[in-house]
């Protein structure tokens, strides 16, 4: 039973810190995003803004 608690206990913090890092990581995609401005337009479309 005790082994049980401490798989339990080990896995919520495996998940705690996968979930932390997943939010480190979209904050400095974000912070990027800030710095470098808008993403070019995939291939084959237009950029945004452009009426046709």
């Amino acid at each position: 039973m005790k082994r049980l608690i401490v798989l339990v206990a080990a896995a919520a913090a495996g998940a705690v810190a996968v979930q932390q890092k997943m939010r480190a990581q979209q904050a400095e995609q974000d912070l990027w995003a800030e710095v470098t401005g808008p993403a070019p337009a995939p291939a084959g479309e237009p950029p945004s803004g452009v009426i046709h």
